[in-house]
């Protein structure tokens, strides 16, 4: 009886995060009115936060080969000109 009950929660904790995670995704929905972070030092512009609660940061690294996070959902970082 225990192993059916954790079996049927497991089930369906995996299925919300599928469901949550397919949700999230989809970046259509990102609303892009992002302002400086009330926290930030005088003068500076990032990190930035939208309404949703989303961050949006500068890495400053010129010589770096490669840049990366272990945020969830994160995506691959692209070299701008600034």
């Amino acid at each position: 009886m225990k192993r059916t009950v954790w079996t049927v929660t497991c089930v369906v904790a995996l299925c919300i995060t599928v469901i949550v995670s397919s949700d999230a995704a989809t970046g259509d929905d990102i609303k892009h009115d992002f302002e400086p972070a009330v926290t930030n030092q005088a003068g500076r512009d990032f990190p930035q936060v939208n309404s949703q609660g989303r961050i949006k940061f500068r890495v400053v690294a010129p010589k770096a080969k490669s840049v990366s996070t272990t945020f969830r959902d994160s995506t691959e970082f692209i070299k701008g000109d600034d």
